[in-house]
C-alpha cells in the first residue's frame, strides 16, 4: 500500500507538472499571436496614414 501511494504521488506530481508546462506554453502562444496581430495592424495603419498623407499633399 505504501508503494502504491508513492507511485500515485509521483504520477500526480508529473501530471501537474505537465499541466503547468502546457498552460505556460498556451499563454506564450497567445502572447506571440497577440503581438503578431498588433504588428500587422500597425503596418496596415502606417500604410493607410502614409497614403492619406500623400493624397493630402497632392490635393
Amino acid at each position: 500500500m505504501n508503494k502504491f501511494c508513492k507511485i500515485l504521488i509521483i504520477n500526480s506530481s508529473l501530471v501537474s507538472l505537465l499541466l503547468i508546462i502546457a498552460y505556460i506554453s498556451i499563454i506564450k502562444l497567445r502572447i506571440e499571436y497577440k503581438y503578431k496581430n498588433s504588428d500587422e495592424l500597425n503596418n496596415m495603419l502606417d500604410e493607410f496614414l502614409t497614403k492619406q498623407h500623400v493624397n493630402s499633399l497632392y490635393q
